[in-house]
């Protein structure tokens, strides 16, 4: 095989590596108040950190060129008709469950919106992650809702991962389908990715995979609940025969040999 095709799929490998860890990651810290204090009382993690992990996780999506369809006018229409598929009756679920309890949550984030059809959803949709993450970001420490408590906000944003409306693994997979949904242009054309695309891309990734190194060693090191490691990806559940020998599995290192070998791949 060429080095430059090893190189490639290694590096491939790490980026939907990262990203796996990166929603397991952001998922555990979100909906657990425990992991998110014990880190921001001993090493200073903030809304405005796990914010940022939020970005770099969406920005790494940026560019999609693993697992997809064939062609990108296949993956543009398959996008489509996934969220158009995804936005009625998940709007529908969302607001049964914000109605009554958060009324003003439920304007806020539905008015002006509704079931899209075809093109038309993923602009919707767009516009109904864009509501749910300004409740994440609470921009100048104030709720974006008119009359509501950041407490409030948090409630709500854990309602909606609870009920798996917006939990990290569908935002990740949301955005996805927005990045191809407008991959290509209006005449049907795939969209040219220029230089300046491919290096920002490359910046996403590794500026990700930067974040993860840091806050997965920090939370290495002021974690101790066994659970709470597992939650954050840190540690595998034991396995019978592991538990029997009073032996422990981690997850690998950050600085692991896929890592060293990209590194090594990409000096060359």
């Amino acid at each position: 095989m060429d080095m430059n095709d090893t190189t490639q799929r290694i590096h491939h490998s790490r980026i939907e590596r990262d990203r796996q860890r990166a929603i397991q990651f952001l998922g555990a810290v979100g909906r657990s108040p425990r992991i998110f204090q014990a880190l921001r009382k001993q090493a200073g993690y903030t809304q405005q950190t796990h914010h940022e992990g939020w970005q770099l996780l969406v920005r790494s999506l940026g560019h999609v060129d693993m697992d997809v369809p064939e062609t990108v006018q296949d993956s543009h229409e398959e996008a489509i008709n996934a969220l158009n598929a995804w936005d009625g009756p998940n709007f529908s679920r969302a607001q049964a469950a914000l109605r009554v309890r958060f009324p003003k949550h439920n304007e806020f984030l539905f008015k002006g919106l509704a079931q899209g059809d075809g093109v038309r959803s993923v602009g919707v949709v767009q516009a109904f992650l864009d509501r749910v993450n300004l409740l994440r970001e609470q921009p100048g420490h104030v709720s974006p809702v008119k009359g509501s408590t950041l407490e409030e906000d948090r409630e709500v944003l854990y309602l909606l991962e609870s009920r798996k409306v917006v939990d990290a693994e569908t935002e990740a997979q949301l955005r996805q389908w927005l990045v191809l949904a407008q991959q290509t242009d209006s005449s049907g054309e795939p969209i040219k990715v220029d230089d300046a695309q491919d290096q920002r891309f490359d910046e996403a990734v590794r500026d990700l995979n930067a974040w993860l190194i840091d806050w997965r060693g920090q939370a290495r090191a002021i974690i101790k609940r066994r659970d709470d490691q597992i939650r954050l990806g840190l540690a595998k559940r034991r396995s019978a025969k592991a538990a029997n020998d009073n032996a422990e599995e981690q997850e690998d290192n950050d600085f692991d040999e896929e890592t060293r070998e990209i590194a090594v791949g990409e000096e060359s």
